[in-house]
């Protein structure tokens, strides 16, 4: 098994980011799984770094579609 890592600069405080990413509503928007997650606040703005274990069958759709779902949720908090 690999772990993957992802991370994405979202303009939130790191309390608005948490809130949305556990949110029921906004939890289903932007993810399908459960991963490690560090958020790291710098000058206004969340740094949110993903660890997850994938299994090597899914490990492709992960590297794509991670990053996609991280994009949602600065969406998400961006608007807000």
């Amino acid at each position: 098994m690999k772990t993957l890592h992802f991370t994405i600069i979202i303009n939130a405080q790191r309390e608005k980011v948490w809130t949305e990413m556990l949110d029921p509503e906004s939890f289903k928007a932007w993810t399908t799984a459960f991963e490690n997650y560090t958020l790291s606040e710098r000058d206004g703005t969340t740094e949110v770094k993903v660890d997850m274990d994938a299994p090597p069958a899914y490990e492709e759709y992960m590297n794509q579609a991670r990053p996609k779902a991280l994009a949602r949720l600065k969406e998400i908090c961006d608007r807000s």
